[in-house]
């Protein structure tokens, strides 16, 4: 019953951090919709220049839409450059700390992806975004600690690639599409999540266990698997009664 409450708690934080966003979105639509347009289409080349518009009628939303914007941009460039060409595009970008501050994590995370694919209209599917995107940056984590480690962030990024295409095909398979390739493609994405190692910083070791934990207790009904994992992290933080209420609620299933 209290992991249960404590996830709620987390919903509805989501749900009021969405709300006073879109409140703020309300008042510049047409600027604000113009931008994420071109962001969504990787079509970068005039967004600074609007975002620095908007900034000077609307500070608030535009900082949500700056950070945003370099998400999209390091994520886009990841996925068609090498990893050297990726940490100096890392290296470029320091100046800008606030796409490492993690409190705009949950904030960045949770409304990219409800930009991505709010057009679905799909209530299964926004299960997925709440419960994975916005748990992903779990509260253990200290990003500050981390901010100057480009393989931490290497590594993350690997492991948000990774679960994009884990997601992807889940949704297709839960859909009825192509059921048999999607299932194995599903597979072999938690295989490489499992497969993605930073033994620099234990902190992406708990992050990486613990989106997995959520994955085979939440999407993939996995009991024996999930309960590996939150027994791990149980061991990991012997304090934390979430985890020891998880590992008790899976055993007496």
């Amino acid at each position: 019953m209290e992991v249960k409450f404590q996830f709620n708690i987390k919903i509805l934080f989501v749900t009021i951090l969405s709300f006073s966003f879109f409140q703020l979105w309300s008042q510049n639509t047409l600027e604000v919709d113009e931008i994420i347009f071109k962001v969504y289409n990787q079509d970068f080349n005039e967004v600074p220049e609007k975002i620095e518009t908007l900034r000077k009628t609307s500070p608030q939303i535009s900082q949500y839409i700056k950070i945003d914007y370099l998400w999209w941009k390091m994520i886009s460039f990841y996925s068609n450059s090498n990893e050297s060409e990726f940490i100096a595009e890392l290296d470029e970008l320091k100046d800008d700390n606030k796409i490492f501050e993690y409190q705009n994590y949950d904030r960045l995370i949770y409304f990219t992806y409800q930009i991505r694919y709010e057009n679905l209209k799909d209530k299964k599917f926004s299960k997925y975004l709440t419960l994975l995107k916005f748990h992903f940056f779990m509260k253990t984590i200290d990003m500050n600690s981390t901010i100057e480690s480009t393989s931490f962030v290497v590594c993350m990024f690997k492991l948000m690639n990774e679960l994009d295409e884990f997601m992807k095909y889940k949704f297709l398979y839960d859909h009825g599409f192509n059921t048999k390739i999607n299932l194995e493609k599903c597979s072999i994405s938690l295989q490489r999540i499992e497969n993605i190692h930073n033994y620099e910083y234990k902190s992406f070791d708990v992050v990486k266990t613990y989106l997995l934990a959520k994955i085979y207790l939440e999407i993939e009904n996995d009991n024996q698997k999930a309960l590996n994992k939150f027994q791990k992290l149980s061991k990991l933080f012997p304090g934390n009664n979430i985890f020891k209420l998880t590992v008790t609620s899976i055993t007496n299933r």
